[in-house]
């Protein structure tokens, strides 16, 4: 009997223990699934092709960037609350992929990484390309591409300012004759879905920008234009 009881006791004392350990990966799941939620309507299309086409295009101003640079200060200070030790080794795998993920997301605001648009890697445009070369699926498909392209001229707009911000402070890129003209200049892509004059007027504001900053983009195109 005396053994029972303190056998009883023994078992009872382990209940906080799995309950702070359950409570450390409840905790830690909601952070990154509200998180994930919130990304995805930050940034459409995140969700791949399995999905339908966006409607719309990420908003990209500064003010945005701003509650962006906020709110992952704050899913940081999140973390910070989580007893690392109490997760199970599954949740301390996912918390030591995930932290660093938030913290240079964090970094990219704080140092406007969004005021390079873009560079030798990727471009602003990069993702139209990708939505116009996926398979159309759904009349839902069509209709939200032709939403999209309603956005494209906002999109543009703020990204050339976002890039006129970035190299008034010395924040430039070199470009190449990809970027500027020739056979091969990175949007044959969207001509294929872009209503005929579409990118061809988007473009008349995008390559200013470079011509105003040549010390920024090296021997490319436009020395020769």
């Amino acid at each position: 009997m005396k053994t029972a009881v303190l056998f009883g006791a023994a078992a009872l004392s382990c209940v906080p223990c799995v309950a702070a350990v359950q409570s450390a990966d409840e905790r830690l799941r909601a952070i990154y699934t509200e998180e994930w939620k919130w990304r995805l309507e930050q940034f459409p299309g995140l969700e791949g092709v399995e999905k339908p086409v966006p409607d719309r295009l990420p908003r990209v101003d500064p003010a945005t960037q701003e509650k962006r640079l906020r709110y992952w200060q704050d899913v940081l200070n999140k973390l910070d609350d989580v007893p690392r030790a109490q997760l199970s080794p599954e949740e301390q795998i996912n918390y030591d992929v995930y932290r660093p993920e938030i913290e240079n997301f964090v970094a990219d605001q704080k140092f406007r990484d969004y005021e390079m648009p873009a560079n030798s890697d990727s471009a602003f445009w990069s993702d139209l390309g990708e939505t116009a070369r996926r398979p159309f699926k759904t009349l839902t498909d069509y209709k939200n591409w032709i939403a999209q392209l309603r956005d494209v001229p906002r999109y543009f707009r703020d990204q050339i300012a976002n890039m006129r911000a970035g190299l008034a402070r010395g924040f430039g890129f070199q470009c190449s004759e990809r970027f500027l003209g020739g056979d091969d200049d990175g949007f044959q892509d969207l001509r294929v879905r872009l209503p005929l004059g579409l990118l061809e007027s988007l473009l008349v504001d995008f390559r200013p920008v470079l011509k105003e900053h040549p010390h920024t983009i090296g021997e490319s195109a436009i020395d020769r234009e």
